[in-house]
Parts: structure tokens; sequence; C-alpha cells
């Protein structure tokens, strides 16, 4: 068995190539020739429109797939914690990454772990824009978009669920209450 998981453990370490590598830095050099990505400090960034391009190619399955990965990317990636304000300047930097990858979950028919963590950084995304931007309109959407990803997930009394809307609800009243719109305050946070 010992033997067994060493070579389980070494096809996955040299699961991508050096051939791929190399596949990889040629496509990486042609697209910056083009201006299609580019490169500072360590950080590629991929041309809006080529973006697009590459998901109309994608199938359905494809797209989900991709996005799966990306709702979980994401997820390690974020490591906003309200009280820690040292967590502020990391979550800027990928909250548009959030915010655009949340939106496209609900496109998709994803199991409902996916929808929840999904809905999930869509809240977490809405208690930082209003808590660390003071911008109330984004973190409102955030914060509908995250009930509007539970509604899809149809889980019901899951308690998961539940304690999630809950907290979306009583956010999405805090936020009301900052722009002084008291009497949806109230619903959100009666209904949380």
């Amino acid at each position: 068995a010992h033997h067994e998981d060493i070579k389980r453990s070494a096809s996955i370490s040299n699961a991508i190539s050096a051939f791929e590598y190399e596949v990889s830095d040629v496509a990486w050099d042609l697209l910056k020739s083009f201006s299609l990505l580019s490169v500072k400090e360590g950080k590629g960034s991929v041309h809006r429109l080529l973006q697009q391009a590459m998901r109309t190619c994608q199938s359905e399955e494809e797209s989900q797939r991709n996005l799966i990965i990306c709702i979980d990317a994401l997820r390690l990636l974020w490591t906003f914690k309200p009280e820690e304000v040292e967590s502020w300047k990391e979550a800027l930097q990928i909250l548009d990454h959030v915010k655009c990858v949340v939106a496209h979950a609900l496109e998709f028919e994803l199991d409902a772990i996916y929808i929840l963590k999904a809905a999930q950084l869509s809240m977490e995304a809405g208690v930082f824009s209003a808590m660390a931007l003071n911008a109330f309109v984004e973190a409102q959407y955030s914060l509908h978009l995250a009930l509007s990803l539970l509604e899809k997930a149809k889980l019901g009394r899951n308690s998961s669920s539940q304690r999630l809307k809950a907290e979306v609800l009583h956010e999405l009243g805090r936020v009301y209450r900052y722009q002084g719109s008291y009497n949806e305050s109230e619903r959100s946070l009666l209904e949380s």
C-alpha cells in the first residue's frame, strides 16, 4: 500500500509536464505580444476582450467547471476579516474578482454547496464594501445577490442556508440603516 501511495503522489506531482509548461510559456508570450495579456509585478492580467472570447469558446460544462474552480480559488484567497484591518488591503485587491465570479454563479445550475460558497463570498464582499469602502450601493447589490443565490439553492430549512440567510439579512439591514432607509432596515432585520 505504501508503494501505491508513492506512485500516486508522484503521478499527481507530475500532472503538468515540462512540455505543458513550455506550451503555456509560448501562449503567454504570444498573448503578451498582442497586448492581450499584461504582466506587472509578477501578476498577469488578461484583456477583457480575450476573457469574453475564451468564455464564448467554452461549453456550458467547461464554463461551469471553471466557475467552480474560481469559486474555490477565491474562497482561499479571500482573507477579509472585519475585525482585522490588515486583511482589508488584500480583500480590496480581489473584490472585483469576487463580485464578478459570484454574479456568474447565478447563470449555472451549480451544486448547492457551491451556491452556498458563492453566497457566502457575496455576503462578505457586501460587508467589505460597506465597512471598508463606505460603498453602500455596492454592498446592497452584493447582499441582494447573496439572497438570490440562496433562493436559487432551494435548500428550504437547511440549517447552513438558513443561518447564512439570516446573516445576509442582518447585514442588509445595517446597510439600509447606513443609507437612512429605516423601513427597509427594519424589514430586513425582522426577517433575519
